[in-house]
């Protein structure tokens, strides 16, 4: 019979950018270490201390992100993140990341975490639901998510591949009934375009990859139709912050990889 393992008593908090370095090493921990339910291998992650303390910077100025750390003295234990939509429609959940260090798990880490992040949640002024991807066979992990009210809520086909096999995963989600969403005011309409400058024919338009220097364009496209009704996409009410350096950032890293556009 397996041997029990203790009880960590562990300290959570908000992560620091000083706590970036430990951070990216837990991670790298992670990417290396077979049979866990993590997609991540060796060097697939990145960023920089300095990337990651400018990240950590962005999700404590946030009220509806937060980042946690789970800390065993000096040892850091675990991690869990709620990363929020960056559209006004969405503010309202956050997705849910969560990874233990090898040693640490089924010592109650994961549940110290996840019942800090749900209470801190549920006390905030925009979030009421949380979501998150498990690994389907992961019966231990859906057993924590559920103890602390996740259900699952659809399954992933062919979410992760690992060698020559393919991984399902569970999507599970937890929504704070008793709270209302925060209303927002959409933007008002754009001007409607003018009945002539509709392209009707196809062969007028030029597709090509988007590059760095359309990032401007890209902004004012998602402004015009941010308060259309007629799309049924999540668009209105596009947060009014400008975005313009995203789009740029984006586009570099779409550039930067082999199997996205």
């Amino acid at each position: 019979m397996p041997r029990a393992r203790r009880s960590v008593a562990v300290t959570i908090r908000e992560a620091r950018p000083a706590d970036a370095e430990r951070m990216l090493e837990h991670v790298e921990d992670l990417a290396s270490e077979r049979h866990v339910d993590v997609p991540l291998q060796p060097g697939d992650f990145t960023v920089t201390v300095e990337e990651e303390r400018r990240i950590l910077a962005d999700y404590a100025r946030s009220e509806n992100s937060a980042f946690f750390t789970a800390w065993d003295g000096p040892k850091l234990k675990g991690m869990l993140n709620l990363k929020p939509s960056d559209l006004l429609p969405g503010r309202h959940r956050a997705m849910l990341g969560m990874s233990v260090e090898r040693s640490a798990r089924g010592c109650g880490v994961g549940r110290a975490l996840l019942e800090h992040a749900v209470a801190w949640a549920r006390q905030t002024r925009l979030l009421t639901r949380l979501e998150l991807d498990v690994y389907e066979r992961n019966a231990a992990a859906q057993h924590l998510y559920r103890s602390v009210g996740f259900q699952p809520e659809g399954r992933r086909r062919q979410a992760i591949w690992e060698g020559d096999n393919a991984v399902d995963t569970c999507m599970m989600g937890l929504c704070f009934d008793d709270k209302a969403p925060v209303p927002y005011d959409l933007m008002p309409p754009e001007a409607p375009l003018a009945d002539d400058a509709c392209v009707q024919d196809d062969a007028a338009v030029v597709v090509r990859d988007a590059k760095p220097g359309d990032a401007p364009a890209a902004m004012a496209l998602w402004r015009s139709i941010r308060s259309d009704p007629t799309l049924l996409v999540p668009t209105a009410g596009l947060a009014c912050v400008e975005r313009t350096e995203a789009f740029r950032k984006r586009f570099l890293g779409t550039l930067a990889a082999e199997n996205s556009y």
